[in-house]
């Protein structure tokens, strides 16, 4: 946490208001923040990652007195945020609340990055951790892992899955899942988990 005072403007906290109470003392022995500040979230709104961007917020607005709100910025996955924060004045007035995967994945997916998820980023907090659930729509006539397999298997190239982002955890996943059980299904990215299970229940995806 002693990083916290040089490089507050560009900060990585990847996920729970527990980092209110982290993040208060050293904040506070700074007088930080001296104004509103934005939490850039680089997915759409709805999702779990916006979801507790908004409570760690409302807990840092508590705790420090000062205003702190969510803006979100969808796309590329998570790529057009990461730019965005990188290049933002160093004054503390703009956070990154982002998971793991655009510093960590997108380097090795993308040939080239406008940001250096080593250099431009100074982490912060380990917020939160959740798994990866596999669902389908209710109309899919598969009612188990081993359903859905055989399925997938006698409908080369007809199904699809939908993740929060082109190199995602959830994309990741998928092809994994994929690449063991040797199927063919169609990759569709979306900006964020939320208008993915929209896509689900609608049944734009399977």
């Amino acid at each position: 946490m002693s990083k916290i005072p040089r490089g507050i403007a560009k900060v990585l906290v990847a996920a729970s208001f527990a980092v209110a109470t982290s993040v208060t003392c050293s904040a506070n022995e700074q007088g930080y923040p001296h104004k509103p500040v934005r939490i850039i979230v680089p997915y759409a709104a709805g999702g779990s990652t916006d979801a507790i961007a908004r409570l760690v917020a409302k807990e840092l607005t508590d705790e420090l007195g000062q205003t702190f709100y969510i803006e979100n910025k969808p796309g590329a996955g998570g790529v057009l945020a990461h730019d965005f924060v990188s290049k933002a004045p160093i004054d503390g007035s703009t956070l990154l609340f982002s998971a793991a995967g655009p510093l960590t994945v997108t380097p090795h997916t993308y040939p080239k990055l406008p940001y250096n998820p080593v250099d431009d980023f100074v982490p912060v907090k380990l917020i939160a951790t959740s798994p990866l659930l596999l669902i389908v729509n209710p109309k899919v006539p598969a009612n188990s892992l081993r359903e859905l397999i055989d399925l997938a298997r006698r409908q080369p190239g007809k199904m699809s899955y939908g993740s929060f982002g082109f190199g995602s955890a959830s994309h990741l996943a998928g092809e994994m899942f994929k690449l063991r059980q040797q199927l063919d299904i169609l990759h569709v990215p979306f900006k964020g988990s939320a208008p993915a299970l929209t896509a689900l229940l609608g049944g734009e995806v399977t």
